[in-house]
């Protein structure tokens, strides 16, 4: 129980911090299964993301020994947006 209430307390404070910072620039990192499959499905989101970042800015990185590590950068996120959209 005490685990859970750590893991809500942490989500609860990442949530008060989103809601205080209006802007934010975001760095992503993760493996994806296959990526260019990822990348399509990635790709066909762009309306949804243009709604809580600067899309035109977004940058993608997959690292040379393995094309599926990949790292995302998003700039200017609305956090209050991003949050209503999880």
């Amino acid at each position: 129980t005490s685990v859970c209430v750590i893991r809500f307390n942490i989500l609860h404070y990442i949530y008060i911090k989103a809601r205080l910072i209006q802007m934010a620039n975001l760095f992503v990192t993760m493996k994806v299964k296959d990526f260019d499959h990822w990348y399509q499905g990635f790709k066909g989101h762009v309306d949804v993301r243009s709604q809580w970042c600067d899309e035109s800015r977004t940058k993608i990185y997959q690292t040379p020994e393995d094309h599926n590590d990949i790292s995302i950068t998003l700039y200017d996120v609305d956090m209050e947006a991003l949050w209503s959209n999880l």
